[in-house]
């Protein structure tokens, strides 16, 4: 038995079903929901974010707080690349979204490996569940731009609308 291609231009996988523009829609406002929520906690709630991560000082407060402004205009800029079919915004938040998974797997294994009791229970399982919410987020973003703006060559398609 062959192993399923993970590319969705081949056909016959799930990813066909998952990439559909009504789908990287959910992913966006549910994504962009997400930051701004994290945001206002963040701002009108901060003791709540001491209660997750012990020995939670202003100055990293302020880092999460510019981190959290960053990625709601990631989002923002995702919707606007959907909603005006501009496939360069999309590409952008492809790359964004691998380098927060890349630093958010290096952050938690630094975390498990050094700082283990400081993460704790509830720390540990919020960052598993926000790495694979990410994963399917990029997963779903990335099935979409594959099949709407490339072609079974890994070309892109020459007729989409230029930036």
């Amino acid at each position: 038995m062959a192993m399923c291609s993970l590319d969705p231009r081949t056909g016959g996988t799930c990813a066909n079903i998952i990439a559909n523009k009504f789908c990287s829609y959910v992913v966006a406002y549910v994504q962009l929901i997400l930051w701004i929520s994290a945001f206002f906690i963040l701002v009108f709630n901060p003791s709540s974010v001491s209660n997750v991560v012990q020995n939670a000082d202003t100055t990293s407060m302020v880092i999460t707080g510019f981190v959290s402004l960053f990625c709601i205009i990631i989002s923002v800029v995702l919707l606007l690349g959907l909603h005006k079919d501009r496939r360069l915004y999309v590409k952008a938040y492809c790359i964004y979204i691998v380098v927060y998974l890349v630093l958010m797997a290096l952050g938690f294994f630094v975390n498990i490996f050094v700082q283990p009791k400081k993460m704790g229970f509830r720390g540990f399982f919020s960052m598993v569940l926000s790495f694979l919410m990410n994963l399917f987020f990029f997963f779903v973003v990335r099935c979409y731009y594959l099949i709407k703006y490339c072609n079974g060559s890994n070309q892109l398609v020459t007729n989409q609308p230029e930036v």
